[in-house]
């Protein structure tokens, strides 16, 4: 039995844009929505479960399998009723590569795997809320056969990186026309003195 303490929680009463969401099934306490208050940020393994070196198509497809996989109830999951490459399942703690965090049962930890080669979340069910743990885009926990192991996902370049070096380039040829200046200034003084 899972031990992980979650507090399930209403959802918030406000203005929800009601052209682009089916309002019946958002308050339908069947169907699965998604929370991310217990995703590991800081735990032992964040460094192998995290979105940091992660393309923004994957993010983009994990939104398209939240939404997919949003309009299902967990009947629906039990009987198998999935599309394509969409796999929703418990953990096989014999083909895994990590152990599911302190306080979850090996068989409470779900995985819920967006394609053969492109990885997927891990969580639990409470009710039919699926609590989001690891993000897995390295498919680190159950690497293909000829893939590196336990990857450690590395944060990309900032988004401010090239421009922070840009800045940097611009100072040093700044500085550098400062000297230069100062030194012709002194030099034309000599000059003027002679």
């Amino acid at each position: 039995m899972c031990d992980f303490n979650i507090q399930y929680q209403e959802r918030p009463q406000g203005k929800i844009p009601t052209e682009h969401i089916d309002l019946a099934t958002l308050k339908s306490k069947e169907h699965i929505v998604f929370s991310f208050e217990a995703v590991d940020v800081i735990g032992k393994h964040s460094k192998y479960f995290n979105l940091d070196g992660s393309c923004i198509r994957w993010a983009s497809d994990m939104m398209k399998v939240f939404n997919e996989v949003s309009k299902m109830k967990r009947a629906d999951i039990s009987s198998g009723k999935l599309n394509g490459a969409l796999r929703i399942h418990p953990h096989d703690p014999r083909k895994a590569d990590f152990q599911p965090p302190d306080g979850v049962e090996s068989s409470d930890f779900i995985q819920i795997r967006f394609g053969k080669s492109k990885g997927g979340v891990h969580g639990v069910f409470y009710e039919n809320v699926f609590y989001v743990i690891w993000f897995d885009p390295q498919h680190n926990m159950y690497p293909a056969d000829g893939y590196q192991r336990k990857r450690i996902v590395k944060p990309p370049d900032t988004c401010c990186k090239i421009r922070d070096e840009e800045l940097t380039k611009l100072t040093n040829e700044i500085n550098k026309i400062k000297e230069d200046n100062k030194a012709f200034e002194e030099l034309f003084e000599e000059l003027a003195k002679e």
